[in-house]
């Protein structure tokens, strides 16, 4: 999986991926999102996921995982660029109605 992060000066972390969000990427990007979390200065967090072609559980779990972190210090998340198998899994477990989402990507 590769991963692109952009922090702007508002605070606003923008990720893109690209590639597959199984347990291989799973694995590469849970460490990005420990980062992002830890950061003081990440109000808030979007993905764009316009160039993830394949999403499992893990991928998921990772969502789910960034979400509950940023939301415990009220900070925020939100999905972009969701379409085809994401966005039929992301809506099949519920993801879609905790977390914003939008098939439209912000490039």
């Amino acid at each position: 999986m590769k991963i692109e992060n952009c922090i702007d000066v508002s605070g606003k972390s923008k990720v893109t991926l690209s590639g597959e969000f199984d347990a291989y990427g799973s694995s590469t990007i849970h460490s990005v999102f420990k980062n992002l979390v830890e950061r003081e200065d990440v109000r808030s967090i979007s993905i764009n996921m316009k160039n993830v072609e394949f999403i499992d559980s893990s991928g998921i779990g990772e969502v789910v995982f960034l979400f509950k972190s940023l939301r415990e210090t009220s900070r925020s998340l939100e999905l972009v660029g969701v379409h085809g198998q994401v966005k039929e899994v992301i809506e099949l477990v519920g993801v879609h109605r905790a977390i914003p989402c939008s098939m439209f990507g912000w490039d």
